[in-house]
């Protein structure tokens, strides 16, 4: 199988993708979006974002935690921080 990745962000979002996959199943209690900042580049920038990914967590509709990078360690930080508060 041959599959076109057009650049490194996509290369590191596939990557990461079967441990977000975990991080989701094990948290179902938070909700997971994907938004395409091609798409939706208004969102990207209200939202401060710069450089992919960046993975934003919100409690009530304000924002409580940032990571910018694929680190799945951080990820899977913040996603608790928002099931134990």
């Amino acid at each position: 199988m041959v599959d076109d990745i057009k650049s490194m962000e996509e290369f590191t979002i596939l990557a990461l993708a079967p441990k977000l996959e975990q991080i989701s199943e094990e948290c179902t209690s938070v909700d997971f979006y994907k938004v395409e900042v091609d798409e939706l580049a208004e969102v990207a920038a209200s939202n401060g974002i710069s450089s992919m990914p960046t993975f934003l967590f919100f409690r009530d509709g304000e924002l409580v935690g940032k990571v910018i990078g694929a680190n799945p360690y951080a990820i899977k930080k913040e996603v608790t921080k928002l099931v134990q508060d």
